[in-house]
């Protein structure tokens, strides 16, 4: 439509300014001046040409522009998705990772917690085993003489008890006699008759101890009620039931052995030979 008003502007002006071809024969060229009016008519046309012209131009600068922009938001819709991607993978990657961390963690503890359970579990028994010890060990009786009831000897049995510095306090006759009721369980002795704890003495390489000597003895029958010499330990008491794992405290247990009764000979038994091998060695007190 554009087109055909050009074409029909155009037509006007070449007519206006005698440009058309003549129709008929050739005739006589005449210098004839334009009149105002075709020339304004000329001047208008031209114009509108050139409105035409700018008009043309302007839409499609437009056009253009408007192609740009979408161009341009569809090159910003692609970078953001593509933004979106990777930030989604990222956090995917993140998620994944947190859950194998926690996975991990979470393994770490439990083998940490059955460790912990062990260990207390192994505790509990040390400590029961060590209680049940402690009690079988204080079960043994002691007697500084010859009981009254039968027995059968096992041996002789000697236990030392030293310190490490001569500044320190010295070892008592209960820390002895425990020592010897240590020997006496291991040897699987009932009972230890004839026991004997020496003074403070000269022990080589420690600042001096005592020693503790005894016969490790077997008891064929239960331990009637008591009627001679008392036992310094008679009394058998049941394993303590455990509860938390803690070592029950030993129980000093004094030695009533009279001055008198320091250096002991052992009778000679009516189930004992009349002299034991080695039983003067083991009762001697050491010297130097």
């Amino acid at each position: 439509m554009a087109a055909g008003r050009r074409g029909a502007a155009l037509l006007v002006l070449g007519l206006l300014c005698g440009c058309a071809a003549p129709m008929g024969p050739q005739a006589p060229i005449a210098s004839v001046a334009p009149s105002p009016g075709k020339v304004l008519a000329a001047q208008e046309a031209r114009a509108l040409v050139e409105r035409e012209r700018v008009e043309a131009a302007a839409r499609a600068r437009a056009e253009a522009q408007a192609r740009a922009e979408t161009a341009r938001k569809a090159r910003e819709e692609a970078a953001a998705a593509r933004r979106e991607k990777v930030a989604n993978e990222r956090m995917q990657k993140l998620a994944q990772a947190r859950t194998k961390e926690n996975t991990l963690l979470a393994r770490r503890k439990a083998q940490i917690a059955a460790k912990e359970r062990e260990a207390v579990i192994a505790a509990q028994r040390a400590a029961a085993a060590q209680a049940a010890h402690e009690a079988a060990k204080a079960a043994i009786p002691v007697y500084p003489s010859t009981p009254g009831r039968p027995y059968t000897a096992i041996g002789p049995i000697r236990a030392v008890v030293t310190r490490l510095l001569p500044i320190e306090e010295a070892p008592s006759e209960a820390k002895a006699i425990d020592a010897l009721r240590e020997v006496a369980l291991k040897q699987g002795a009932d009972g230890i008759i004839h026991v004997s704890v020496s003074e403070m003495h000269r022990v080589p390489m420690t600042g001096g101890g005592r020693t503790a000597t005894g016969l490790a003895v077997l008891f064929p029958d239960p331990a009637p009620a008591p009627a001679g010499p008392a036992p310094m330990s008679a009394m058998r008491t049941a394993p303590v039931a455990f509860v938390r794992p803690a070592v029950a405290p030993r129980a000093a247990v004094p030695v009533p052995v009279p001055q008198a009764s320091r250096s002991v000979s052992l009778p000679p038994p009516a189930t004992l030979p009349a002299r034991l091998p080695g039983a003067d060695s083991l009762l001697a007190p050491e010297e130097g």
